[in-house]
């Protein structure tokens, strides 16, 4: 008996905010194998007066497979009347247990790291489900995990796939079209010189190794082969982290341009290139990429506390504060929820100062900007430099000098605004007798509070921007250094 040629059906449960991002972004994964009409992820057709069970079960019963997406607060989250999973009105709680009533075949793919439930944790009716075999999808292997789930729903749904990477041919086809179509496949697959590999998932796997290992060079050129053999959106990705660790932050943003083209429900994309637009001081589009980042996942801690910082040096200190206690409300990781605290710390500090008015110096009363200043200032590649800062204030232009690598810069464009300070340094690299001299940016943004300055520190070099650094710069007592009068 041959097999039925209605494509598979597929139905995506999960909760919005538990796993939106992750589950739009696994929607385009499987819709890009599958087709878009193999695919029912959200129930937005319920008419007026339609009962909402009887919907679900329709809906479910007309499907090949479940595919239930598990977040870390899939189990916990709570609603009006407690539980969400232990309401009968819960969407999610009423499409898996029909699934589990009608045995439709049910995935439990589990995401950011959660674990499976275990039966005891789940309601009665839901208890079947902590016997099915989940699927872990992790985002450093997201296309190998992504195989893998659509390979089991294949199975379980006793369907072939509607899109074929490669076609099989039975014994029964001609040899001509065997030699022909082998000769096809040859040419799409054939390995790369030396190395052993064939197609684009083996040079993108390797191609992650060697980002997760820092050697960026090699990433770039395997990410490159599997881009040439037809590589999507996640090779993208990984090939602009690499080019924005190498500090290529353009190329790093025309990746993720791609990547958000092909996988337009990738929170990670946007959030990826609203920091790439950051360190151009594109704050605009920095935060915009973070807002439809959020829309995508919201439950994302790095998202706010990244918005946080653009909203903290374009000074708007109440949104910034709502982003870092945001951060500390989700379930962050620990390091970005320290992070939030030692910022709120920092702008707690800062609270008291009064109002700008134009720069006066009522504006800045508890501020003390003019003196020496010096920091400790660690570089790329660990190289580490006593730097010295002598400021002076004309209103509310900053005058004076920045050391870099110990050698004193004049400062340009400075400005003291309420607590904060900014300005740049300029210094020219050359090579030979200095004809193709070119300049290079040092860029500072500075918040005062009492002898200290919390810096952020980039450098730019025709338009290529390096990772900000930060460092703390502290007065130096006025008895060693003499006021200049004025």
């Amino acid at each position: 008996m041959g097999m039925r040629s209605d494509p598979m059906k597929i139905f995506i449960s999960y909760r919005r905010e538990d796993s939106a991002g992750h589950t739009g972004r696994l929607y385009d994964s499987l819709q890009a194998h599958f087709g878009q009409e193999s695919l029912f992820m959200d129930l937005t057709a319920i008419e007026s007066g339609q009962n909402f069970v009887d919907a679900i079960k329709a809906a479910v019963g007309s499907s090949d497979v479940l595919v239930a997406v598990i977040g870390r607060q899939w189990l916990t989250c709570t609603g009006p009347n407690g539980r969400r999973l232990d309401d009968p009105q819960d969407f999610v709680r009423t499409e898996i247990a029909a699934a589990l009533e009608r045995r439709t075949p049910v995935i439990p793919v589990l995401v950011e790291g959660a674990a499976m439930p275990t039966a005891e944790a789940l309601p009665e009716l839901l208890k079947p489900l902590a016997e099915r075999n989940a699927h872990e999808i992790t985002d450093q292997r997201w296309s190998y995990d992504v195989e893998r789930l659509i390979q089991a729903t294949e199975k379980l749904a006793s369907k072939p796939r509607r899109l074929q990477r490669r076609t099989w041919l039975s014994i029964a086809a001609g040899v001509a079209l065997i030699v022909i179509l082998g000769a096809f496949l040859v040419l799409r697959t054939r390995q790369g010189p030396g190395d052993g590999l064939q197609d684009a998932e083996s040079y993108y796997s390797r191609g992650s190794e060697y980002l997760a290992s820092g050697d960026y060079d090699r990433a770039i050129a395997d990410f490159d082969k599997a881009i040439t053999l037809g590589g999507g959106a996640e090779t993208y990705y990984n090939r602009g982290l690499a080019y924005y660790s190498k500090k290529n932050v353009d190329s790093a943003i025309a990746d993720w341009n791609e990547a958000v083209n092909l996988a337009p429900r990738d929170a990670r994309a946007y959030r990826q290139r609203g920091n790439a637009y950051t360190v151009k001081g594109d704050y605009a589009l920095a935060v915009a990429d973070y807002n439809r980042a959020i829309e995508l996942e919201p439950k994302e801690g790095k998202t706010y506390y990244n918005r946080g910082l653009v909203f903290r040096d374009r000074d708007e200190t109440a949104k910034a504060i709502a982003d870092f206690k945001t951060v500390l409300t989700l379930n962050s990781d620990p390091e970005t929820a320290s992070e939030a605290r030692a910022r709120l710390a920092e702008l707690d500090d800062t609270a008291q100062v009064p109002a700008r008015d134009g720069g006066s110096e009522s504006s800045r009363s508890n501020v003390r900007l003019a003196g020496v200043w010096t920091a400790e200032v660690t570089y790329a590649r660990n190289i580490t430099h006593t730097e010295r800062f002598t400021f002076k204030l004309d209103g509310n232009e900053v005058l004076g000098t920045a050391s870099y690598l110990g050698v004193g810069r004049g400062i340009l464009d400075g400005t003291l605004n309420g607590d904060r300070v900014l300005f740049s340094t300029m210094t020219q690299v050359c090579t030979g007798d200095c004809s193709d001299a070119k300049n290079v940016l040092h860029r500072y943004r500075g918040r005062i509070s009492g002898d200290v300055i919390t810096f952020s520190y980039m450098q730019i070099e025709e338009g290529r921007a390096d990772v900000p650094i930060e460092f703390a710069a502290r007065r130096v007592a006025e008895s060693a250094t003499p006021a200049t009068p004025k």
